[in-house]
């Protein structure tokens, strides 16, 4: 009977001895009814010292202004005078960004949001590595700006299966938008090319894709059938799978308020002195036997080559300026004509008065 109670009696002391090194605290409760204008700042009690503890601080409760719960875990270990091996996760649907601070020799946990009425429980779990109950008591949270030294950003490593609610960040701590990623975004085939997603430091965005072979596109797909390609050498394809020898290739009207066409030279050479201006009878004899003005391309070869908007052009202002000279020549030689006409009739008339004259004198 006496081995039987001295049995108990050492399991009880072990089983107190192990509760001793592994406690739970509950150091203190918030809540705030209204909005913070710094953040959250919780003011704990435990120090800032190298290879002291490795505390599982738990916030569990309710951010009524986003209608989110709070269930986070928020871990450290202070090593060589910094935050090491810092995280944390949520188990809820509320993320806020978290920083660690040491201010005046004590940890500090500061939750960088401003919510109205959060309210959450604080609690630890400490596992024996240097901690004192000591050091549980007196922990405060307040609405105050960080000023410690050795800030470190807490990065969420959370793995949920199913939706995940908030902002998810990947390679940043702190997500601004539903999925945030901080990085590139890669799709990568098993033949090795590679789609890439980012943004630069130029200040511009960059959709690359790599690995391909010559006649490699990206493709814009609706429906499963591509609308849109953008092929290795630079082409452009809208409606079609070909671009042909365009670098813009287009299966369908455009429509636009405006066109610019850029071109090299333009039709005013027709004005040139030494320009050689084809005779109307040239004209004439051309279209007799090709059946289209000259320099301008036929019908077939239109029908077969289809026609440069810019080459177009100038050729058309072409024939507008021979016209134009061939106008005023015309001008000048019916003024010619006017005067050829005067000087005929002047001359008539004084032909009629000389006949007057002779018939008086044959009276």
């Amino acid at each position: 009977m006496k081995q039987k109670l001295l049995l108990s009696f050492v399991v009880i002391a072990f089983l107190g001895l192990c509760s001793g090194n592994a406690q739970n605290y509950n150091p203190v409760s918030y809540y705030f009814n209204g909005t913070p204008t710094n953040g959250i700042k919780i003011k704990t009690n435990l120090p800032f010292q190298n290879g002291l503890g490795m505390p599982t601080v738990m916030l569990e409760g309710y951010e009524y202004g986003g209608a989110n719960t709070i269930d986070i875990k928020i871990n450290w270990y202070i090593y060589n005078n910094l935050f090491h091996m810092s995280n944390a996760s949520s188990a809820g649907s509320y993320s806020p960004p978290i920083k660690l601070a040491n201010e005046n020799g004590l940890v500090v946990i500061f939750i960088d949001d401003r919510k109205y009425y959060t309210r959450f429980n604080v609690r630890v779990y400490a596992n024996g590595k240097g901690e004192t109950s000591t050091m549980f008591d007196g922990w405060t949270v307040v609405d105050e700006a960080l000023n410690g030294t050795g800030v470190k950003d807490v990065g969420y490593k959370t793995s949920l299966p199913g939706m995940i609610v908030g902002n998810v960040g990947i390679g940043t701590a702190n997500p601004t938008s539903p999925l945030d990623v901080r990085g590139v975004i890669a799709s990568t085939h098993t033949l090795g090319n590679k789609m890439a997603l980012f943004t630069s430091g130029d200040g511009n965005g960059y959709l690359n894709y790599t690995g391909g072979s010559p006649s490699s596109r990206i493709g814009f797909q609706i429906d499963g059938s591509s609308k849109l390609s953008i092929y290795n050498n630079g082409s452009v394809a809208i409606g079609t799978s070909s671009t042909g020898s365009h670098k813009l290739a287009v299966e369908g009207s455009i429509g636009a308020r405006e066109i610019k066409v850029e071109v090299g030279t333009w039709s005013d050479y027709v004005f040139a002195k030494d320009y050689d201006l084809p005779t109307l009878e040239e004209v004439e004899l051309h279209i007799r036997e090709k059946g289209h003005l000259i320099n301008i391309p036929s019908a077939k070869e239109v029908e077969a080559n289809g026609i440069a908007l810019g080459d177009m052009n100038r050729l058309l202002l072409e024939k507008i300026e021979e016209l134009t000279l061939y106008v005023i020549a015309l001008k000048k030689e019916n003024g010619q004509i006017a005067e050829l006409k005067r000087e005929l009739m002047q001359q008539k008339k004084e032909m009629k008065n000389l006949q007057i004259v002779l018939n008086n004198q044959e009276r």
